[in-house]
């Protein structure tokens, strides 16, 4: 590991890109604070974009061209979520209590910046697409533009514990789904033709796919034509899917399934549903971390292989997916410990990771 940098007291909690070239004109956000956008781009006057970020800077310990962009929060919360004080409050059912919480939404929304300029203009603030929350977690981990330039927003479940709602099993809700949609055209956006559910009556055309619980951290790999997604379990299990880019509505099973088991019952009906390609357990780990497929030149014989790690014990894994089955799925010695909060891909392909305990960003250039 090289390129440690650290990050400011309540700087940031998760890395959201490493930036080495422009990479378009629209500057993208999942994440608000106190109802304001607080967007900056940092590319030295360069025509260029960030998606999910609010504030880069250049570290002198890194490459010249190289950005550090990050989402900075005040709470040790992670939740993309957008949220403003004083809020009307609303009584939910929790397993049949009342409880008051905050009204919360997830908002997606776009901004754009002069080319010469250093920030976003807060006046081009473009809602998107806003999305009702019953609960303070599993609000979602990722937005991301796919390779056929459509935008995918990853949405938990709503929160609470368990899926109380049933949104995971859902397709009248856009929470517990992973939503595709064109943000190029339509007003706020357009839903793509192609889209699994657009015909369907009472169901959201928004859908990609769904039965997830909190997919935290989703990427493509647009050479084998792969979706990986991390998605975090309730109490027990920890799943990885991985499926081609091209397949739309496919269910990934929660709340009926938690990775490749049953729950709350035994017996349960697993026909149709995404079996995960990697499943841990509580004993290993409990939250997991996804991050992306290595594409760079600094890892010697790990092209291709997809790294994601455990929020709570810190380790690193690899696996290579091959015709349908993991290839040299192993563990790495890393010469810090922590928690590993997010992943971090500059355009180059070279891989970086987050830690919280230490709040350092570390390239990824050596493993054994």
């Amino acid at each position: 590991m090289s390129v440690s940098v650290p990050l400011a007291e309540g700087q940031a909690h998760y890395l959201r890109h490493v930036l080495r070239r422009a990479e378009g004109a629209s500057l993208l956000l999942f994440n608000g604070r106190d109802g304001e956008w607080q967007a900056r781009l940092g590319l030295q006057g360069k025509k260029g974009a960030i998606a999910e970020v609010e504030s880069c800077t250049r570290p002198q310990a890194a490459e010249p061209d190289v950005w550090l962009c990050f989402a900075p929060v005040k709470r040790a919360r992670i939740d993309y979520i957008a949220e403003k004080k004083d809020l009307p409050r609303k009584k939910v059912k929790v397993y049949g209590k009342d409880v008051d919480l905050p009204e919360i939404k997830t908002v997606v929304a776009e901004l754009t910046a002069d080319p010469k300029a250093d920030a976003a203009d807060p006046k081009t603030e473009r809602p998107v697409i806003e999305i009702d929350q019953p609960y303070e977690n599993h609000n979602g981990g990722m937005i991301a533009f796919g390779p056929d330039g459509m935008l995918y927003i990853g949405m938990g479940d709503g929160g609470s514990g368990g899926d109380p709602h049933g949104h995971g099993q859902n397709r009248a809700t856009l929470l517990g789904d992973l939503l595709r949609i064109d943000v190029d055209s339509g007003s706020p956006y357009a839903i793509p033709p192609d889209n699994p559910f657009v015909h369907s009556p009472g169901l959201r055309g928004e859908i990609w796919a769904w039965g997830l619980r909190n997919p935290w951290r989703f990427c493509f790999d647009a050479k084998d034509g792969l979706l990986y997604i991390a998605d975090v379990g309730q109490n027990r299990w920890e799943e990885i899917d991985v499926v081609g880019v091209r397949e739309p509505g496919l269910n990934f099973g929660w709340n009926r399934m938690e990775g490749a088991h049953c729950y709350r019952s035994t017996g349960c009906d697993a026909k149709g549903l995404v079996e995960p390609v990697v499943e841990y357990g509580h004993g290993d780990g409990c939250s997991v971390t996804g991050g992306f497929v290595y594409r760079g030149t600094k890892l010697p014989g790990l092209e291709g292989h997809y790294f994601y790690a455990d929020y709570c014990q810190g380790w690193i894994r690899s696996f290579l997916f091959r015709g349908g089955s993991l290839v040299q799925h192993r563990q790495w010695d890393i010469p810090f410990s922590g928690s590993i909060l997010s992943f971090g891909l500059d355009s180059a392909g070279e891989l970086y990771v987050l830690t919280k305990s230490d709040g350092m960003i570390r390239q990824v250039v050596g493993l054994k």
